[in-house]
């Protein structure tokens, strides 16, 4: 089996469980394939803030788990900040407490266990960090009726801009102006689908309507 997709800038930090494959990198392409020389290890590779698309390919048949975390959830789950296992657009993960569970993960062959270990896991590993700072940033950079400038944010959360770039960048891995214009991308991307899905339920309601109310019908389309 093999099948491919583009991933678009995203707000969102996904790290993946792999059972013997082997992942490649090369200008914003990933491949992802089975590793026909040791096909039993496992690893973990999780995905960094990217301002342009990146094409995955997945070529043959092989396991992954997958979990998506919101802005600022899976620092929760690290022992170090987020920048220190993340660089690239897509990388290896090296926290060693994710590393030496993978493998029990895929050792659950039942999809209910497996979820089970899974959230044991999580939960185990969960830090509740209060970062008030970081949860006003991400909410104001994200914010599409108001267009907060850097400056703007850096002075609400009460610091110059150079502290308050560096901090983002520790906790979020990008800058607050990728991330800015990743959350607007992301937001006019979901207003045109919803916006699209409406014209199409609307189109679907006048057909229904003018098979069963002609006169009716008439009245709405005026």
């Amino acid at each position: 089996m093999e099948f491919s997709y583009i991933a678009f800038p995203h707000i969102n930090t996904s790290i993946s469980f792999f059972r013997g494959v082997t992942v490649s990198r090369d200008n914003y392409e990933v491949v992802i394939e089975p590793n026909l020389i040791v096909p039993s290890p496992c690893c973990v590779e999780i995905l960094g803030k990217y301002t342009q698309p990146v094409f995955v390919l997945y070529k043959g048949d092989f396991e992954e788990v997958p979990i998506v975390f919101k802005p600022f959830g899976v620092n929760q789950f690290l022992p170090c900040d987020l920048i220190k296992y993340v660089s690239k657009y897509s990388q290896p993960f090296s926290a060693k407490n994710w590393l030496q569970f993978a493998p029990g993960l895929f050792r659950e062959q039942n999809e209910t266990k497996r979820i089970e270990a899974l959230e044991e896991f999580l939960l185990a590993n969960f830090q509740e960090i209060e970062n008030e700072t970081i949860s006003k940033t991400l909410e104001l950079l994200a914010n599409a009726d108001m267009d907060y400038s850097i400056e703007t944010i850096a002075s609400i959360c009460s610091m110059n801009v150079k502290t308050f770039q560096r901090q983002f960048l520790k906790h979020i891995t990008c800058t607050p102006s990728e991330y800015k214009r990743i959350a607007r991308f992301r937001f006019a991307l979901q207003t045109k689908v919803l916006s699209r899905e409406i014209k199409r339920l609307r189109i679907f309601l006048m057909k229904a309507i003018i098979m069963t109310n002609p006169i009716l019908y008439g009245s709405l389309k005026n």
